[in-house]
């Protein structure tokens, strides 16, 4: 899968603005009310990863625990998605930047 083709995916625009919304490392579990199936929702995560828009990272103790991560490019994106999804909704969206304010290489998007 190319990332056109992971970004045409039904449930990548509201998993990127939860994503962006939430900041940091979200748990994969956060996203069961989007996407129901946990297996398509690994899938999707795994697509998002290899094309590099999130990091995705697992703790073991005291229970496994799957979490997703924007990474500088998915940031970007995700912030694009949620000012268009603003936009549709009727919202004013924020002045048009050229995402000067993206996180730099090696800083957390929190």
């Amino acid at each position: 899968m190319n990332a056109r083709s992971v970004l045409s995916d039904r449930w990548v625009n509201p998993v990127l603005i939860r994503l962006y919304e939430i900041g940091g490392q979200v748990k994969l579990s956060d996203f069961m009310d989007i996407v129901s199936a946990y297996s398509t929702l690994e899938n999707l995560m795994k697509s998002l990863e290899k094309e590099g828009f999130v990091k995705l990272s697992r703790v073991t103790k005291p229970y496994k625990t799957n979490f997703a991560e924007l990474t500088d490019l998915g940031y970007r994106v995700a912030k694009k998605l949620a000012a268009a999804n603003d936009i549709a909704v009727g919202k004013t969206p924020e002045p048009e930047t050229n995402c000067s304010d993206a996180p730099q290489e090696g800083h957390s998007v929190n």
